[in-house]
């Protein structure tokens, strides 16, 4: 946590999202009543450069499948699918994707009030499938991330499509937005 004159507070970010996010899942964040700061970071990423590496990574996909089929494991048959399916919207323009960074800097009194506002966020978003965790070592760096500043100093974003589908399939970010 950080101490601002008398009030404390402490930067959380969201790691992790369901399949699929619906309009207006922010809503009741924005409607709760505490006393916090929200900042969203969107990142356009080319759709050439995606396509490319999506490319490469359903294939890998498909030679992982036949391996893990002669072996009896597990297959990855959903990720696969969404793989694929992400690259038809791709190509036909029918989806944009982007790299998105979510953070919430919260405020109370006193350290139990901070923790209170801090379990009712964590509920909120664990309601929907939605992951959280403090920025533990970069408080400095997630408050001026939530000021009105335009500056993302957390850096920490996931890949995201229009069609609010998280790439909930193993690919890193890296994977698909670095040109090669």
């Amino acid at each position: 946590y950080f101490r601002i004159g008398t009030k404390y507070g402490r930067t959380m970010y969201v790691y992790g999202y369901p399949r699929r996010l619906y309009t207006g899942w922010l809503s009741g964040l924005i409607n709760i009543d505490q006393v916090l700061d929200i900042s969203m970071f969107i990142y356009p990423v080319d759709t050439a450069i995606v396509l490319k590496n999506l490319r490469k990574k359903v294939t890998q996909l498909e030679a992982d499948m036949a391996i893990n089929a002669e072996k009896g494991k597990t297959r990855k048959e959903a990720a696969l699918q969404d793989a694929e399916e992400l690259r038809d919207e791709l190509q036909v323009g029918s989806e944009r994707f982007f790299r998105y960074g979510l953070y919430v800097t919260i405020y109370g009194d006193s350290l139990e009030e901070l923790g209170y506002v801090q379990h009712s966020i964590e509920t909120f978003f664990g309601q929907m499938l939605v992951y959280s965790k403090t920025a533990s070592s970069q408080q400095e760096q997630g408050l001026n991330s939530t000021v009105p500043q335009m500056s993302d100093q957390l850096q920490i974003r996931r890949n995201m499509n229009t069609g609010a589908v998280s790439t909930s399939f193993p690919f890193t970010s890296a994977d698909l937005t670095q040109e090669n």
